[in-house]
């Protein structure tokens, strides 16, 4: 595997560490073009740690984690496919109205386009279908 390849899977492993330590938009932004974009479930946006941190959980969440199952590379590209899991917060329509707390485990899938060491482009699918049945919104 050529050492650029190698070199854009450490990028990719410390964007989710900065994302999950909460840091600071400039620590982040070291990563990403001033113009990289954000491709989500919901259209296109500016990348940057907000995006980042909404596309890995798309919720108000305390005790975020993630793990890396798979970190494949090619060319200028990085996939990687995770299981995030936290604790909502969040109340829904649906949902009792005193104090809401539900635990999830949910699969991802992104992928980094990355130049010069930084990334340009990030696009992502979660299995929102598995993540409203494990907060009780949608029977399982």
């Amino acid at each position: 595997m050529s050492q650029e390849v190698e070199a854009n899977k450490l990028v990719v492993r410390a964007i989710f560490a900065k994302a999950l330590a909460n840091s600071e938009a400039g620590a982040f932004a070291a990563y990403a073009e001033a113009d990289a974009v954000e491709h989500g479930t919901r259209g296109t946006s500016r990348f940057d740690v907000g995006s980042f941190r909404l596309a890995l959980s798309g919720l108000a969440t305390r005790d975020i984690n993630l793990a890396i199952e798979d970190l494949i590379g090619e060319s200028d590209k990085v996939v990687a496919r995770l299981t995030v899991s936290g604790i909502s917060k969040e109340r829904f329509q649906s949902t009792n109205p005193r104090d809401f707390a539900a635990g999830f485990a949910i699969e991802h899938i992104h992928i980094f386009r990355l130049r010069s060491g930084r990334v340009t482009d990030h696009w992502y699918v979660r299995d929102e279908l598995q993540l409203l049945e494990q907060l009780g919104i949608l029977p399982t």
